[in-house]
């Protein structure tokens, strides 16, 4: 009987030996898999670190850029500014110009009306001529007078017309030009800052020819 206790005893021994080392294993493993967990938990702490640094950096570079396209866009509609005024000025010097040269036309008219009745007038001169030398000479003298006056009456209209149709030419072309210029600028206001400062350059360039 006390053997059989005795062996008992044992068995029930290594029974706890054996739940003690498998409990020790259990433990092990556990320790491995926190320190395990662990790490992947520093090594996500790191790379969110990393990330946020990145995302910070990020931010502000998109920060400046937004910066830098506003101060753009602030210049490029101070400028589309200026050159509507500069266009409206086109405008009306081009209005005084049409109003100048019509008046001049209107004067032309006006002194081809009055060369018409002079040359009637030297047409029954010449006719009742033939009744005296003497006011047939003078009415010679008369004619080629009236001629002279023509041609330089003539010379000098005909120069009046070439100039008014020539500052009516130029104040075209170059309400033209500041018409395309505007619209040009207009259709790249939407573009990104390289374009906005293409834009700019041509635009100054264009307001120091004018």
């Amino acid at each position: 009987e006390s053997e059989s206790k005795l062996q008992a005893s044992e068995a029930k021994a290594q029974r706890l030996e054996q739940q003690l080392r498998e409990r020790g294993k259990q433990e092990e493993m556990g320790e491995l898999a926190l320190k395990a967990k662990a790490e992947r938990l520093e090594q996500q702490l790191r790379e969110r670190s990393k990330q946020d640094e990145l995302g910070e950096l990020s931010l502000k570079e998109s920060q400046h850029g937004r910066e830098e396209a506003l101060r753009a866009l602030r210049e490029q509609r101070d400028l589309l500014g200026n050159n509507q005024l500069l266009l409206q000025r086109g405008e009306a010097q081009l209005t005084k110009a049409v109003e100048q040269l019509q008046a001049s036309t209107n004067q032309i008219a006006a002194l081809q009306s009055q060369l018409a009745t002079e040359r009637e007038a030297l047409a029954f001169v010449e006719s009742k001529a033939t009744q005296d030398e003497r006011a047939l000479r003078a009415s010679e003298a008369l004619r080629k007078e009236a001629e002279m006056r023509l041609q330089v009456v003539s010379l000098q209209d005909a120069q009046k017309l070439n100039a008014s149709e020539a500052k009516l030419l130029r104040e075209e072309q170059r309400t033209q030009a500041m018409a395309q210029r505007l619209n040009l600028e207009q259709n790249l206001e939407q573009g990104t800052l390289p374009a906005l400062q293409v834009r700019l350059n041509s635009s100054l360039a264009m307001n120091r020819r004018l």
